[in-house]
């Protein structure tokens, strides 16, 4: 992955994960487990080798409908029975949306309803109609959701740039995680193929 030099990957309060040709956590937390939504009716994805940045690295290239299923292991944080602020870091490559969105999260691991975070089809990041950047299709960026239920606030960064910013969240609401939750998942098809290199979870809410 992408973050070598960043952050120890066993450090207390991180789970990670790095896709060098397997689902195994680099945290020593549980693995992830791939599921399918429609349009797909399987799981569907290779390992391979891309340029990041210059250098040769092992990512996952997962087929549209595709998803993760994710098992954190950071329990419960900010008053209430779920994590409620977290930070959400993908080292991510969108190469094409079929439907003009692409599903980056979803917090009911059901996927009974509709994601969490999205790229719209205008290529800005948001949610609840609240977008902003641009996540260029086909290039590789670094994604970061900052969700703090307990100050209200949920924000978007690109590259390491604030893109977006949403407030008024609950705490143990929409937003906050449970024990599990997907990652590219959503309920009506709007989401997309995709390549990803590493996917970092934090149980606090970053700041800038």
């Amino acid at each position: 992955g992408l973050w070598l030099g960043a952050v120890s990957v066993s450090a207390a309060g991180l789970a990670q994960w790095d896709f060098n040709g397997s689902l195994v956590s680099s945290s020593g937390g549980s693995a992830l487990t791939s599921g399918a939504a429609l349009p797909a009716v399987a799981p569907q994805g290779t390992w391979t080798t891309s340029s990041i940045g210059g250098a040769g690295a092992g990512v996952a290239s997962f087929g549209r409908g595709t998803y993760f299923r994710v098992t954190h292991g950071l329990g419960s944080n900010g008053g209430g029975t779920r994590l409620n602020q977290y930070t959400l870091i993908l080292d991510l490559n969108i190469p094409s949306r079929p439907t003009g969105w692409a599903a980056l999260l979803q917090t009911n691991p059901a996927n009974t309803d509709d994601g969490d975070w999205f790229i719209d089809p205008s290529q800005r990041i948001g949610i609840s109609g609240v977008y902003g950047g641009s996540v260029p299709d086909g290039s590789w960026v670094r994604l970061a959701l900052v969700v703090d239920c307990v100050g209200g606030t949920y924000r978007s960064y690109i590259n390491g740039s604030l893109a977006q910013q949403l407030g008024g969240l609950s705490r143990d609401g929409r937003f906050s995680l449970g024990s599990t939750f997907l990652l590219f998942g959503d309920n009506d098809q709007e989401n997309a193929p995709g390549l990803v290199n590493s996917v970092q979870l934090r149980d606090q809410a970053l700041a800038d």
